[in-house]
């Protein structure tokens, strides 16, 4: 009997590793998200609405879970690992250096591209809570075990690339920005 209840346990830890890898995933997701796609308004709407729509249907895909209890796990995780990478974009001051890299000179983001931003986050808001409900509706739909846990350990990799690929971009142009001090002089 001890077998079985070790085995689950086990099963059990190796389950809520992925929701913990796959909520940090989604969190950087997300976050980016809201940045870049402030950096490509700039230069196109059309564009940063089509990036957004993307990102979302990403997201979707990283929040598909097996049960109702595991993609709150996920979703309750994605809380506090989005607030830790908002620091980053945050300490950075990485909205208005990317403006100045865009628009050299500009300064800090005017009221009108402030509430541009905050529209963009609700279309974005609205539509990864779309795409986080129709992943447990996928979810359900593959309720076979074995089925499951093929495709959730595909998702695992497929969230821990397209995470590291998004941080690595974020840093890369972070790099190429202006300096915070150069901005206000």
């Amino acid at each position: 009997m001890k077998r079985s209840s070790d085995k689950y346990h086990k099963g059990l830890k190796k389950e809520n590793l992925r929701d913990i890898i796959l909520s940090l995933a989604v969190s950087v997701l997300f976050v980016s998200t809201i940045f870049l796609s402030g950096l490509i308004l700039i230069k196109s709407d059309r564009i940063a609405y089509v990036y957004i729509i993307f990102m979302a249907l990403l997201y979707g895909m990283g929040m598909i879970s097996r049960n109702a209890k595991s993609w709150l796990l996920k979703w309750g995780l994605s809380i506090p690992f989005s607030y830790m990478v908002l620091q980053y974009f945050w300490q950075t001051d990485f909205m208005t250096r990317a403006i100045n890299w865009v628009l050299p000179g500009y300064g800090k983001n005017s009221a009108g591209g402030n509430f541009a931003g905050f529209l963009m986050l609700c279309f974005q808001a609205v539509l990864c809570f779309i795409g986080g409900i129709a992943g447990l509706q996928v979810g359900k739909k593959l309720v076979d075990h074995n089925k499951y846990e093929s495709f959730e350990k595909k998702q695992v990799i497929i969230g821990i690339v397209i995470a590291l690929l998004i941080a690595v971009i974020d840093m890369m142009l972070e790099r190429r920005f202006p300096e915070s001090a150069l901005i206000y002089s």
